[in-house]
């Protein structure tokens, strides 16, 4: 037998990670939350589940780095990251909403090169490997093919951001006669996408842990993942936004933004490490 495979490693790290939030969840003692100095809630599953992550990059990928929205371990001298959002959907989660999603990402010089999204509650694991597509609980997944904002659901997730005036996009999308929708998991969101029931999925943060998963997740379905200018952008440091689409609504999204919502004039890429 061979070394086991990034997939098959990644199954087995979701399934945990997967034992530990529904545990938590159903057992009501671990989900009550504490707010964080940039305002975003964390609970002690958070905690756990990144640790649970460090210990798994430690045991099979010992010269790799690791970031993880609750703690790091970037001590090694190397050119690949692993990215870890432990519970995409804390807010949720910590309100008894079974909404969350556990990913990782693995970065090689700035570019997400493996990828998964793990939906602990459905028991739904999304994967993607560079040019070796996308698939859910094994079998291939693609986005969808429209061309136009009628009628499809556009995520559009929430949170503080300085990029994009969110209640002026909210309304030109709305105009549009899109659907948009906010289940607070950028992840669980974008997973959809990739699996062809979203459209597009819109994100204005900068945590790079909000976005590596999904750059090579919905690209490898089909789809189209850019920063909020429409610009490609590296998966190792900081991030301006995420523009998630099926690439054929993308350009329309992008001028939207630009036109509606765009709170900076210029590309601004701000170093994490």
């Amino acid at each position: 037998m061979g070394e086991p495979s990034y997939r098959e490693l990644l199954y087995m790290l979701s399934k945990e990670a997967g034992e530990i939030i529904r545990s938590d969840f159903n057992s009501d003692c671990e989900t009550k939350k504490r707010w964080k100095e940039n305002n975003t809630p964390v609970t002690e599953t958070d905690l756990r589940v990144n640790y649970l992550a460090i210990a798994f990059v430690k045991q099979y990928f010992p010269t790799y780095n690791i970031l993880g929205e609750e703690e790091s371990n970037l001590t090694q001298e190397s050119d690949y990251l692993w990215i870890c959002d432990p519970v995409d959907g804390t807010l949720a989660f910590s309100h008894s909403v079974p909404i969350c999603a556990f990913s990782m990402a693995l970065v090689y010089k700035g570019q997400a090169i493996v990828g998964s999204i793990y939906d602990p509650f459905m028991d739904r694991f999304f994967y993607a490997e560079k040019d070796r597509g996308a698939t859910l609980n094994g079998k291939p997944i693609h986005v969808n093919k429209r061309k136009t904002l009628v009628n499809q659901v556009i995520g559009m997730s929430g949170g503080h951001n300085d990029t994009i005036n969110q209640g002026r996009l909210l309304n030109a999308l709305r105009a549009k006669e899109a659907k948009v929708i906010n289940l607070y998991s950028n992840m669980y969101m974008g997973a959809l996408l990739a699996s062809g029931e979203f459209a597009a999925v819109i994100y204005g943060g900068r945590p790079v842990y909000d976005g590596a998963a999904l750059k090579i997740i919905i690209e490898e379905a089909g789809g189209k993942v850019t920063n909020l200018f429409g610009v490609d952008q590296p998966y190792d440091r900081s991030i301006l936004g995420c523009v998630c689409t099926n690439g054929h609504i993308h350009n329309q999204i992008i001028e939207i933004i630009e036109k509606e919502a765009l709170l900076l004039t210029q590309p601004q890429i701000i170093p994490t490490r």
